[in-house]
């Protein structure tokens, strides 16, 4: 990932270059090279160049525009994946090729105005300073892949890639975002509009922004949930169309390269992308990266991955996950001023490292394959309600598939389904401190104060949608929650490295056409992602496309908090200053950690990550910047 820095004055006061340098240079891991600055007398922008193509290479999607007397400024980061699609609408408005994909956002912008972001599908965010009508126009794309954050100034706005970046803006002081803190104590901080910093927001993904001296608007322009569903006569044809979708998704994010790197689990996700993107382009050399475990061994998947290299002849690198502990190497695990959370550091900061070694500066994920690709049981309460009582049949079959008792099928399907949502509403309201998913040492007084529990039942309301299966499926997608923040945690780490990651399960034509597929394209009878596995065959090792179960990192997680550093959590809780802020209670904290600890009773480490983190996070940088006791949610 680039980055992207910005800032405007509606009064017509000059913009500071030292601040604006100041916002860029702070996140200049984004930009490794270079930065470059652009500036008129009310606006400043700046772009953090990443390379990562070979060929038709640009240092800086910054551009400044000038017809008919009026002014424009760009700065954007993007990759447009619709290139011809867009110049042959533009026609004669094209004198000549565009130089970049940010030059291309401003030709899109020109012709279309705000509507432009209804023609881009890729990756992209980006800011567009009109400098005769004194407006900003922003944009991120549809899955939140790019990410922009803003906040208001005195007489203006600031806008840049991340949070931390405005908080090197002279004229803004914050406070630590109390929402936030306990959403992420509890491992769900996805409000796509919050930042862990008060006053300082995230443009959500889907949506632009239109900022001018007389207020901002933000607006959701990708309605997935206004799609109309797709009814094939011949299922064949289902297939097909995802087929052709699919591997456009995944040859798009190869588009120019020579080599590309993928991290493959075993799993069906990034083995399809794998194959595809093996089968697809012969003159991409394809290298994958598997993690292995030799202690470990009931996380280790490298007899799946190991069918890509003998049916596919795909290069597969082992990577030795038991080398890289967690919190084992105080170098790695940083983590920075603009979130608490931390996934595999070093692990993954030795697969940046290996690919720069070869040369690979993009990385393929199979991030937002199970959110999109899943399904849902829901659909059993669909059919039933419709009249289909073969739905019996396929929960007894769904039982015996994922060695479930048919009980549990019924109930969590059915039963709770069955129970309207005012009695649900009305028993969460009685008693919302008491909330499962709020564990015992969070100060209760503190989840009261922020209202944890109503802001863990928080959904994105769909409306026009009779089946609450495609609901629940589209809610997911626009309100990402676990993917998202994977993929800002992989897109900050990455660049450090000079790499790119990439997500073709995150390609909006793909996604699009997903949540419009009758439900039983993905689920039936407990086999899931049945549209993949009905694509890739005779392209995935059947090995690999039957798979059923799904490997955890839960006994890393635990082995590497229990054993390898466990002295460190002890130091981290032993004093944290999260019970001085009033977040948790360090007795029932401590208690909680010797409980997982001597495996007195059964827990999984995870729970603990969090608030082992998030005390890494305070005692690096609360005293900078300015967290205090009496904090806003």
């Amino acid at each position: 990932m680039a980055g992207i820095a910005g800032i405007v004055h509606f009064d017509g006061s000059p913009v500071s270059d030292d601040a604006l340098r100041a916002v860029a240079r702070s996140a200049a891991h984004r930009g490794p090279h270079g930065i470059s600055c652009q500036q008129s007398q009310d606006c400043g922008f700046a772009h953090l160049a990443l390379n990562v193509h070979p060929v038709n290479n640009s240092t800086s999607q910054l551009h400044r525009y000038e017809r008919h007397g009026r002014v424009w400024l760009l700065t954007a980061d993007a990759r447009i994946d619709n290139r011809l699609e867009i110049l042959a609408r533009l026609g004669a408005d094209v004198v000549q090729p565009p130089a970049d994909d940010g030059e291309l956002i401003l030709l899109a912008f020109l012709k279309w105005d705000m509507a432009c972001v209804q023609h881009l599908i890729g990756d992209f965010s980006f800011a567009i300073w009109d400098a005769n009508k004194q407006t900003l126009f922003c944009a991120r794309d549809a899955l939140g892949v790019k990410p922009l954050h803003y906040a208001k100034l005195a007489h203006g706005l600031c806008v840049a890639s991340e949070a931390q970046q405005i908080l090197h803006h002279p004229q803004l002081k914050y406070r630590l975002n109390d929402g936030m803190v306990g959403e992420y104590l509890v491992g769900a901080h996805d409000d796509p509009q919050a930042s862990f910093f008060v006053g300082i927001k995230s443009l959500a993904p889907g949506h632009t922004l239109l900022a001018r001296r007389s207020g901002i608007q933000v607006a959701r322009y990708w309605h997935p949930e206004q799609l109309p569903l797709i009814e094939y006569s011949d299922p064949r044809d289902y297939t097909e169309h995802f087929r052709e979708l699919f591997t456009t998704a995944v040859t798009d994010r190869m588009r120019d390269l020579e080599r590309v790197a993928i991290t493959v689990s075993g799993g069906l996700d990034s083995s399809s992308i794998a194959a595809v993107a093996h089968r697809s382009n012969h003159d991409v050399r394809v290298h994958g990266f598997t993690q292995v475990y030799d202690q470990l061994v009931q996380c280790d998947e490298r007899a799946y991955s190991q069918h890509l290299t003998r049916d596919l002849g795909i290069a597969i690198e082992p990577v030795p996950t038991e080398r890289f502990w967690l919190l084992a190497d105080e170098s790695a695990f940083r983590p920075r001023r603009e979130s608490p959370f931390q996934a595999f550091t070093s692990c993954e900061r030795y697969v940046y490292q290996r690919c720069q070694h070869l040369g690979i500066t993009v990385l393929l994920t199979g991030q937002g394959g199970d959110s999109l690709l899943t399904g849902t049981g829901i659909a059993y309460f669909d059919r039933l309600i419709g009249g289909d009582l073969s739905v019996f049949h396929d929960m007894y079959s769904h039982a015996k598939l994922r060695d479930q008792s048919v009980a549990a099928v019924v109930n969590r399907y059915l039963i709770r389904s069955l129970i309207p949502n005012s009695i649900k509403s009305a028993l969460r309201t009685r008693f919302p401190w008491r909330d499962p998913a709020i564990p015992a040492w969070l100060d209760p007084r503190f989840a009261r104060r922020i209202g944890l529990g109503h802001r863990l039942r928080r959904h994105t309301r769909i409306t026009g949608i009779n089946k609450r299966a495609r609901r629940t499926r589209i809610a997911e997608m626009l309100y990402p929650g676990t993917v998202a923040r994977a993929i800002y945690y992989l897109d900050q780490t990455a660049s450090e490295f000079g790499i790119e990651c990439r997500h073709p399960f995150l390609d909006r034509r793909l996604v699009d056409y997903v949540l419009a597929l009758p439900d039983e394209q993905l689920f039936d009878a407990g086999r899931t992602k049945l549209v993949l596995r009905n694509a890739l065959a005779g392209t995935l090792p059947e090995a690999i496309r039957g798979r059923h179960d799904k490997t955890y990192s839960t006994a890393f997680i635990d082995y590497s908090l229990r054993n390898a550093s466990a002295d460190k959590v002890c130091a981290l809780f032993a004093a944290p200053k999260c019970e001085a802020l009033g977040y948790v209670s360090g007795a029932k904290l401590r208690h909680t950690w010797e409980t997982f600890r001597t495996g007195t009773a059964p827990m999984e480490g995870a729970t603990l990550w969090f608030p082992a983190t998030l005390e890494m996070w305070l005692q690096r940088y609360h005293r900078d910047t300015q967290f205090n006791d009496v904090s806003e949610s």
